[in-house]
């Protein structure tokens, strides 16, 4: 529910306004404003007194720079509000009708904020304003939190001479002025920079001394500085790695102003250079890893090596004429001279090489786990088929992670094995040179049915059963299990994988023996017995 609020408003002497107000003709906020004889825009400073918090800004309308200049503030009353703007009598207008002004602020009932909707009526002093002209010479503006600056919804009364005004909550004051002209008519300066040679030179600064007001060279060194006053100006024109320019300007009503800078480089300031390898037999692709020697200049550095991108820079080089040379393995090597860095400036040269970049190898990483997810530790991850390297392998470390590198670019197939279960196979699958390539395998337990046995009997050469004999057990992948003899020469490896292994016999004062080749099949059992015989000697 909204309550009404009585306000008053205080009207400005002559040449004062509160806020800019669009007028008839007008089209912006900061048209209300003009530069006095310095060319300055008006500004509106609100001061607070108070609990300060983290709030404050600047409201600025950035066509014309005028705007309203907001500090930290606070919303907890008591505060202190100090409004207004002075227009300068330089105020630059081709046809100044009338300037009259009516400023206020107002207070809610509770204080600075208000806590709910309200309305509230906004007399003003009786001025020499046609009543059809009031809507458009006037408009009501709230700040909100501190901080915002918008236009509050109003309606005018023109016979009542009353401005009702809907404060939504959390609006802190209202201010109103009335301001009746016509058009403006701004000045500029405009020119060109270029460097001790007549060159343009882009992105250099040209501003005018003492005000915030200022533009940037485009590429043609081109530059223009609109929408100022009639004055005299000090301007300069600066750019890293030159000396300041400096000079006048004196500017007439609705006129531009030429004034041109030439700037001389300060060989003081060090220059940078940026070089970019790249392959250019092969689409400029970037070259990594080369080689980037600067030589036959002011300064010695170290070379350098490209990185990825193909890029390397030189910083801190004095100014001058430098040799680069480029090398990269498996390309042409190539010479530039004659490249010139300038003080404070990047120099940028493009570097295309012969030839075709050696492709790096790649590498297959990942993990082998169990159905359960779990890591299993010692699994064997073997290269199955390959452009080379076929059977090389590697092993899982206590959480199950593998890495095979060193690959050369191709299709591969890899295999992960463990004891105890099934063996999984990756099939046919693209390692790109430069690249790791991820791969989990899954491995299921083996079941019951699913396993062999390999067992058997140990003689001596008179065919006496042999105690306490070493019975090692190397299996196709290479992992090792040791059984003994028991008194009766008997031996067993239970819940073997199907798959091929070898036996080794040793005894001391016997010599050993080999069994190889030895096929295990699921839910089989395989015997081997053996004799051992003593050593000689």
């Amino acid at each position: 529910m909204s309550r009404r609020v009585s306000a008053w408003l205080v009207p400005a002497a002559c040449g004062m306004a509160l806020l800019a107000v669009v007028a008839a003709g007008c089209s912006s906020i900061g048209d209300a404003f003009g530069g006095g004889d310095s060319g300055s825009p008006a500004t509106v400073t609100i001061k607070t007194t108070g609990r300060i918090n983290d709030q404050g800004g600047t409201v600025r309308d950035e066509e014309s720079r005028a705007g309203i200049i907001i500090p930290r503030g606070a919303l907890n009353a008591p505060l202190t509000v100090q409004v207004g703007v002075t227009t300068s009598p330089g105020l630059p207008m081709d046809r100044a009708e009338k300037q009259i002004g009516a400023t206020g602020y107002y207070f809610g009932p509770d204080g600075l904020i208000f806590n709910e909707p309200a309305i509230l009526e906004l007399p003003f002093e009786t001025f020499d304003i046609p009543s059809q002209s009031i809507q458009n010479a006037l408009q009501v503006f709230c700040l909100h939190d501190g901080v915002w600056l918008r236009v509050c919804g109003h309606e005018i009364d023109a016979d009542a001479r009353v401005v009702r005004v809907r404060v939504d909550r959390l609006s802190t004051f209202i201010m109103a002025t009335a301001l009746q002209y016509s058009r403006i008519d701004w000045s500029a300066i405009s020119g060109t920079v270029t460097d001790q040679d007549g060159n343009p030179l882009p992105g250099a600064i040209v501003e005018i001394d003492g005000a915030s007001l200022y533009a940037v060279s485009d590429e043609n060194g081109k530059y223009t500085i609109d929408t100022i006053g009639p004055g005299g100006y000090p301007v300069s024109a600066r750019k890293p790695g030159y000396k300041l320019d400096d000079g006048r300007a004196d500017v007439n009503l609705g006129e531009t102003t030429t004034v041109n800078f030439q700037l001389t480089a300060d060989a003081g300031q060090p220059g940078q250079m940026r070089v970019l390898v790249f392959s250019d037999d092969e689409g400029t692709k970037p070259v990594k890893n080369a080689t980037v020697t600067l030589s036959d200049g002011p300064s010695q550095v170290p070379a350098a090596q490209t990185d990825g991108a193909g890029k390397v820079e030189f910083a801190n080089l004095t100014a001058g004429e430098y040799s680069v040379k480029v090398a990269a393995q498996g390309l042409t090597d190539r010479t530039y001279g004659g490249i010139r860095v300038g003080a404070g400036q990047w120099t940028i040269l493009g570097a295309p090489l012969t030839g075709t970049i050696p492709t790096e190898p790649g590498s297959l990483t990942g993990f082998v786990q169990d159905s359960e997810g779990t890591g299993i530790a010692g699994a064997r991850v073997e290269i199955e088929s390959g452009p080379q390297d076929v059977g090389r392998s590697t092993l899982t470390d206590a959480n199950g992670v593998y890495t095979l590198d060193q690959l050369p670019e191709g299709t591969y197939s890899f295999a992960a094995s463990a004891d105890g279960y099934d063996t999984a196979s990756t099939g046919p699958m693209q390692i790109d040179g430069g690249e790791a390539t991820s791969y989990t395998f899954v491995l299921p337990p083996l079941g019951a049915g699913d396993l062999g046995a390999i067992e058997g009997q140990v003689l001596d050469e008179e065919g006496q059963p042999l105690a306490g004999v070493r019975v090692s057990m190397i299996q196709a992948p290479g992992q090792l299990l040791d059984a003994t003899t028991a008194p009766d020469g008997t031996y067993q490896f239970a819940g073997l994988a199907p798959g091929t292994y070898s036996l080794r016999f040793s005894l001391q004062g016997y010599e050993p023996a080999m069994a190889e080749n030895l096929i295990v099949s699921a839910g089989q059992t395989t015997t081997v017995n053996r004799r051992l015989f003593a050593a000689a000697g």
